[in-house]
């Protein structure tokens, strides 16, 4: 039996809430083994004020896109693989690796001489809150690369149809991690539930 191994990437992004407008290039594919890698970009705003007010109203009006996304996780999924071709013309996909290139907006707040007492340890139970929160976005996107990886691995298919079916795979994904992702925000009202609603007066 004739084999030939060809070599082909895809990227395709999906957001903690919504689909992510930009991507980066796919990873280079040369020499890797199958498997998921995770890479982390944390990007941070700075917030203002003095009063547990002002820092909420910075928080307000400087959070990305709404108010409601405070933290703002968003991950885009890069999958590529290498396929083995039998004499038959079918394919299949080996050396599969997703790359989950996550973006992190958090927000930064660094007191100052006459910030209110109690000020500072609201703001770290909150940031603590937040990430939390956050984290469970993470872990629902970590959950879809694990489900396109699996769905790779366990796909034979004619292989002028791999790049088709793969793209049909990760937009299937894609399409549950959204739903995920907006249950989450539901069921934990946004990060609310968890602790991530800065007061705007101390106890």
């Amino acid at each position: 039996m004739n084999y030939r191994l060809l070599l082909i990437t895809i990227g395709v992004g999906i957001a903690a809430a919504a689909y992510f407008p930009t991507q980066p290039e796919p990873p280079a594919v040369e020499k890797f083994s199958r498997g998921i890698v995770d890479r982390a970009d944390v990007k941070y705003y700075d917030i203002h004020g003095r009063t547990p007010g002002e820092v909420a109203s910075s928080v307000e009006r400087l959070a990305p896109e709404t108010s409601a996304d405070l933290g703002h996780t968003r991950a885009t999924y890069h999958p590529a693989w290498r396929t083995i071709k039998d004499a038959d013309g079918m394919c299949d996909l080996t050396a599969v690796k997703v790359t989950t290139a996550s973006q992190v907006a958090r927000p930064r707040w660094t007191p100052t001489a006459d910030t209110v007492p109690g000020l500072s340890t609201e703001w770290q139970r909150f940031t603590s809150a937040l990430e939390e929160h956050e984290a469970g976005h993470k872990d629902i996107s970590a959950r879809g690369a694990q489900e396109i990886l699996d769905g790779m691995l366990a796909m034979k298919t004619f292989c002028s149809q791999v790049p088709r079916d793969v793209k049909r795979l990760t937009d299937s994904v894609a399409a549950q991690v959204q739903r995920r992702q907006a249950a989450y925000d539901v069921t934990t009202h946004r990060g609310g539930s968890q602790g991530a609603a800065f007061l705007t007066r101390l106890p």
